[in-house]
């Protein structure tokens, strides 16, 4: 089975449908929720997350939307190796390199999932879209 991890604005898409992209979003989590693909992501994704919506969506209902997230994403460790090396990094986004190095103490995952390819310019960990990486699947939505 395929591990990937979501970068946090691509769920910040998919949860604001502010795009027509985030269609390839919700594939890639049905994938997820079919166990046929395994996603990774941030622990800091869920506070980033609500933080964003709770003035749009309330705490009930953002709530329910989070656990429905987890049931189907898997939450990385974040530790102090982890932050030195995103402080100690080459990225221009300290939040970026901080997702960058919590995905790559997975060697498992093959790719990132972004939608912002060159925040993660010298990436050693492929990088696609929600769309080329569903090419790459083959699984692309209707």
């Amino acid at each position: 089975m395929k591990s990937i991890f979501l970068d946090t604005d691509v769920l910040i898409e998919f949860l604001s449908d502010e795009t027509p992209q985030a269609e390839f979003t919700t594939a890639i989590l049905t994938l997820a929720e079919q166990k046929q693909l395994k996603v990774f992501v941030s622990p800091l994704l869920y506070a980033d997350l609500y933080n964003r919506f709770l003035p749009m969506e309330g705490h009930k209902k953002l709530i329910g939307k989070l656990r429905k997230l987890n049931l189907i994403t898997r939450a990385l460790r974040v530790n102090n190796k982890i932050i030195k090396q995103a402080i100690n990094s080459d990225f221009e986004n300290f939040d970026t390199g901080l997702k960058y190095y919590t995905a790559k103490t997975n060697k498992k995952i093959e790719a990132i999932i972004t939608n912002n390819v060159a925040a993660y310019g010298h990436s050693k960990i492929a990088l696609f879209t929600p769309e080329t990486y569903l090419i790459t699947l083959q699984t692309i939505p209707n």
